[in-house]
């Protein structure tokens, strides 16, 4: 398992830094703003996620699994392919703005814009994380995060106004883009073609992925949906700086995961179900110690935590912690099922699997969120979370068992 995580310290690092950039940011917000600001930006992402995660078409993972398999495509095709999506998703997305003043139509464009430019860099990273070369993704999120800290903090400071720190992380990720991602890859440009024959067979296999991963998003979001509706803006905001540490441990299992999955594939491909099973083992492992470690420091320190990361008038909220790293436990094994359906192709079983957490999502939600609040949200989130754990896992239990049988 140390062998594991020394192997993927790139990816992990990485990826652990952004996701703390990400972070620093909210804690910026709820420090330097208010809680209305902090609620709308949260419900931008809310809002904004679940189109650009359809339109992505999880054509990273794609890519990985194909270039590790059949290699039917090349990566220009993929990338070609990224960029018309991203430009559907941009004006789909403007379809959802909400139309209340002009500081939360500045925050929804602001954000659309960063999710594009995430997006692009998303595929390219795609490139060398299938080569297993995953120095480079370190690199380019690291300089990212740095820049994007530091831009932040100082707008904000100077402004006391979310849209300027934005336009500010926007211009990062310009830079960025620009500088580092695209300036060692100059032939993509050379080679995009959007009116490639072979986009039809590369989009309806990533449909299908696309749909679950913009339903796995829906299903995280449908409680800020709920909240926004029938408690206020500022609940979306504070349901949102707490989920958070839940995905902090989220993107430790999905690094670790990002650097497994052609290895998933690899030994899918070949039959090497021993290597296999190990490989899973591993994972769930790190993400169960990961969930209880969570938990417990949770259970113990809530509101020390609270009050020294966001301050003292989020601190009332700090008793829903460990119930949020409690989900954490389930959430964490689901990453490593989720991974697991697609390394091992099973693409079209995950719409409908997807779609019926949707639909419990909904339920717990409608149920548990106008009569208890917040403390709804946070049920509904561990409800959610145990479902698609038994559901997934299930599912790629019954296929491994396939795979014995045949060997």
């Amino acid at each position: 398992m140390i062998g594991l995580l020394n192997r993927a310290r790139w990816l992990l690092s990485g990826n652990i830094l952004f996701a703390f950039s990400q972070w620093t940011m909210l804690i910026f917000f709820s420090r330097m703003s208010n809680h209305e600001q902090l609620g709308y930006y949260s419900y931008a992402l809310a809002v904004t996620a679940p189109i650009f995660l359809l339109s992505n078409l999880q054509l990273r993972p794609l890519f990985i699994a194909d270039f590790n398999t059949e290699n039917l495509f090349n990566f220009s095709q993929y990338f070609s392919l990224r960029l018309i999506t991203v430009v559907l998703a941009c004006f789909l997305s403007l379809f959802f703005i909400r139309w209340d003043g002009q500081l939360v139509i500045s925050i929804f464009i602001l954000v659309i814009a960063i999710k594009a430019l995430e997006a692009i860099s998303d595929i390219i990273y795609a490139f060398y994380n299938a080569k297993k070369q995953t120095y480079f993704i370190s690199k380019s999120l690291s300089f990212k995060s740095v820049l994007v800290i530091i831009l932040s903090f100082l707008t904000l400071y100077l402004t006391n106004n979310i849209f300027y720190s934005l336009l500010a992380t926007l211009l990062a990720y310009m830079f960025i883009l620009t500088s580092i991602d695209l300036k060692q890859n100059t032939d993509l440009l050379k080679d995009i073609n959007f009116l490639d024959s072979n986009f039809k067979e590369i989009f309806f296999t990533g449909l299908p992925l696309g749909i679950s991963v913009m339903l796995i998003s829906l299903q995280t979001n449908i409680p800020r949906y709920f909240l926004e509706s029938h408690i206020n803006i500022d609940s979306v905001g504070i349901y949102t700086i707490l989920y958070y540490f839940l995905v902090i441990g989220g993107i430790i299992i999905n690094s670790i995961c990002q650097y497994l999955s052609p290895y998933f594939s690899e030994f899918y491909k070949k039959n090497q179900l021993e290597k296999l099973k190990k490989s899973i083992f591993q994972a769930s492992i790190i993400a169960l110690l990961l969930g209880v470690s969570g938990l417990i420091v949770s259970m113990l320190s809530h509101s020390f935590i609270i009050k020294a990361i966001y301050g003292d008038s989020f601190i009332q909220y700090s008793y829903l912690l460990p119930y949020i790293m409690f989900a954490g436990i389930f959430s964490y094994l689901s990453i490593v099922a989720g991974y697991l359906l697609t390394s091992l192709r099973l693409f079209k079983v995950q719409v409908p699997i997807f779609f019926i957490l949707v639909l419990l999502t909904t339920l717990y939600s409608y149920v548990l969120i106008p009569r208890f609040g917040l403390l709804g949200a946070v049920y509904t989130t561990i409800l959610t979370a145990v479902s698609q754990l038994m559901i997934s896992s299930s599912v790629v239990i019954i296929k491994i068992k396939d795979l014995n049988k045949n060997v």
